[in-house]
């Protein structure tokens, strides 16, 4: 099949062959000519990307599971201001501002306040180039203009800024003013910008999360919860659930002050927009009353993106005031699949394995479904431990997890199942027979964020095509874990590899260490390869700019457009690390067939793994603009924990990561990659991603590089055309 670039593939390829000592240049014709053919009778069709049936051994069953929403909270020591005449919706309680528009240009002013001595910065962001912006302290007496221009965003999706500082003592403490002017009203229309106020020196943040991912489905309530300073107080949520519960002593005294309101604005997939007023009363979700944590509810009407807007208002114990907004993004989904309490195994036959024949089992999950409402074609990722029976004891003991990516088969009869495959050398190593049942099961979407689809405690599995239960019981016998790193026990843990691409292996490459491509995968809406192709040897670079995908679309991309290649590493930028792995951990592809040290088999640079608080924030702004690739909720720190519920260990320990920040020497106010976007990042940061949440677990961390950012045209150099580090990642990469 021919990927979604065959003329650059082609071109790639005969550049690979061409290197080839054992191949002449007739040989490379030949092959040349067949692939033109092959992109004249077929075009751009697409090649299949194939699932990997994941498994592992019971010790890793503490490595998966759904992830609590209340240990996962977004932090905001800032806030954001709209200045417009516009507010879309009748309750608007964000720093109501005065717009005046004449014949000489507009103005719009409001206040807002400032609680700690230190810095304020005030960004303006707004498509009106000749917008300006000024600080004014709260006695009027020192006015700061602004004297900074840059762009806050990742890659692509970045907007134009420009930023006033402001130096804040202590009889400042109180509401300053913020004024933006300008002169240009196009058509009539009244301008629009928005204002991001960082309060780099304020102790104060507020924490926001939602109640549980499993609310994330059309037509349920979501709760969304927000706390000044303490995120732990988010355990009160589940605490309170308990019978007899009180409230702990540790959660008992009040050391922020008061908050005097919390709000939240949310809009729909529609664009209508929803008051939810928080309280703190013990009745919405938010643990006891009193305790300082705040709920409210909103009805997810419909699915599609919601993008939530949190205000938090209060005065400090000196008696300041105080405020943080946070914008955050979540997906509901149709709840189009429900898992069923029963199953059947069916014994699938032998096929050839590395070792000989392979035994398989399906290991089929009855659910309800709707294909109607199913928003990724039938595809889901699932996970499940397989419990089996003893063959000594008779008792129940733990055989394997089992999981990956598969489509829901749908019988003439209606019937519908989801299934899991089983290689019968699990139960050899457990010394276990049937019957088998599976534990701790669920099942998510592909898209939109990962979110929960449905789970089950326990699915009960019968007999089924090929399985009676006296005659397997003794089939199996022991015969212990192949040699961890050898090819049987990869094949036990991601399935047997496609014929297709084994004997492309085979037919284009002798199996020395040093003879594959390493493949340079771009991020998120970028609008070039950020790798410069002249460090890399038998370099390929992927391309997919300007686009906004989820990590699963971006990986099968990545498999498409790579299908010409034998065997491959990759160097990765900033999403595109999470969509390597992602590709490593669920289908197959020429990543599985490079030899050398394969802890470097994906090398990332500034990564956000943990997730990226801009996304919400750009989601917000990017209203406002005609340009950029949209949000993309894979990126929130909500999606990032969803997706990292079921990647395997052992494809983690393939990943090795860089990360980069600002420079820490010189002056302070030197110390930044973006500065809008270090109102809104905890420090350090690259200018998109925090150091914090760049770490992979089970991962290998390679290096922190300071005086480098994210991208171009941010404060130091960008971090992927490091000549030092770039020549290291070609030298080490696996091939």
């Amino acid at each position: 099949s021919v990927s979604q670039a065959p003329c650059e593939h082609i071109t790639s390829l005969l550049h690979l062959r061409l290197h080839r000592k054992n191949e002449t240049r007739t040989m490379v014709a030949c092959r040349f000519a067949l692939c033109i053919v092959a992109v004249l009778v077929l075009g751009t069709a697409r090649c299949d990307v194939v699932p990997k049936n994941l498994a592992g051994p019971p010790s890793e069953f503490a490595d998966f599971g759904l992830p609590s929403a209340l240990h996962n909270t977004i932090v905001s020591r800032s806030m954001l201001l709209r200045a417009s005449t516009k507010s879309g919706f009748e309750e608007d309680l964000r720093f109501p501002g005065n717009m005046t528009v004449g014949s000489e240009g507009w103005e719009w002013t409001t206040e807002f306040p400032v609680d700690q001595a230190g810095v304020v910065v005030a960004t303006l962001v707004t498509p009106l180039a000749d917008a300006d912006i000024e600080l004014r302290c709260p006695d009027g007496a020192r006015v700061f203009r602004a004297n900074y221009s840059e762009k806050i965003g990742i890659d692509a999706s970045s907007f134009p800024a420009v930023t006033a500082f402001g130096e804040v003592v202590a009889e400042d403490e109180g509401n300053w003013t913020v004024t933006v002017r300008g002169k240009s009203v196009t058509s009539g229309a009244l301008p629009e910008a928005y204002i991001l106020i960082g309060l780099q020196d304020s102790p104060r943040n507020v924490h926001v999360t939602i109640g549980s991912y499993m609310e994330l489905h059309a037509g349920k309530n979501l709760t969304i919860l927000a706390t000044v300073d303490d995120p732990a107080r988010m355990e009160l949520a589940e605490i309170a659930k308990r019978p007899g519960a009180t409230l702990p002593a540790r959660f008992a005294t009040n050391a922020v002050g008061s908050v005097d309101m919390a709000v939240t604005y949310v809009t729909d997939p529609s664009g209508r927009t929803t008051t939810v007023h928080m309280h703190d009363d013990g009745l919405q979700g938010d643990g006891f009353a009193n305790d300082e944590l705040f709920g409210g509810a909103v009805e997810l009407v419909e699915p599609g993106l919601y993008a939530a807007e949190t205000l938090v208002s209060g005065t400090t114990p000196e008696g300041e005031p105080f405020s943080r907004t946070i914008n955050h993004l979540v997906r509901a989904v149709n709840p189009s699949l429900d898992l069923k309490t029963t199953g059947t195994v069916h014994d699938i036959g032998v096929t050839k394995g590395v070792d000989g024949p392979v035994r398989r089992y399906e290991l089929a999950v009855n659910v309800a479904y709707d294909a109607k409402t199913c928003e990724s074609e039938g595809r889901y990722r699932g996970y499940a431990q397989v419990w089996g029976t003893s063959k000594s004891t008779g008792s129940s003991v733990p055989v394997a997890w089992v999981g990956g990516v598969a489509n829901v088969k749908q019988s003439t009869d209606g019937d519908a199942t989801f299934s899991f495959l089983l290689d019968a050398r699990w139960l050899d190593a457990a010394e276990a027979t049937f019957p088998l049942e599976l534990r701790e099961v669920f099942v998510q979407t592909v898209v939109g964020g990962w979110n929960p689809m449905s789970s089950q405690d326990t699915v009960k599995l019968s007999a089924g095509k090929g399985v009676s239960l006296a005659s397997v019981r003794d089939r199996h016998a022991p015969t212990g874990l192949p040699r961890p790193g050898s090819a049987a026990e990869r094949e036990m843990r991601e399935g047997v590899r496609p014929s297709s691409l084994l004997a492309r292996a085979a037919a284009t490459r002798g199996g020395a260490n040093g003879d594959g491509a390493i493949v340079l995968v771009h991020g998120y809406c970028s609008s070039e390869t950020p790798f410069p192709k002249e460090h890399f040897t038998n370099s390929f670079a992927f391309r997919d700019f300007n686009k906004d995908r989820s990590h699963d679309e971006f990986a099968r991309l990545i498999a498409e457009q790579t299908s010409h290649l034998p065997a491959y590493a990759i160097a990765a930028h900033s999403q595109g690390g999470m969509a390597s792995l992602h590709l490593a951990s669920f289908y197959h592809s020429g990543l599985d067939m490079a030899n050398g040290d394969m802890s470097r088999l994906i090398q990332s640079v500034g990564t956000p793994y943990g997730g990226c608080p801009l996304a919400g924030l750009l989601a917000e702004v990017g209203k406002i603009f005609s340009v950029g690739c949209g949000p993309q909720e894979d990126l929130t720190h909500d999606g990032a924990k969803l997706w990292l519920a079921t990647v395997p260990p052992d494809a983690r320990a393939r990943v090795s990561f860089y990360t980069a920040q600002y420079a820490t020497s010189g002056p302070l106010w030197d110390h930044f990659c973006n500065i809008a976007a270090n109102s809104v990042l905890s420090w350090p940061n690259d200018g998109v991603t925090e150091l914090k949440f760049a770490s992979l677990e089970g991962g290998n961390s390679v290096g922190n590089t300071k005086g480098e950012c994210h991208s171009v045209n941010m404060h130091f150099e960008p971090e992927c055309k490091d000549p030092e580090r770039n020549a290291e990642i070609n030298a080490k990469a696996p091939r």
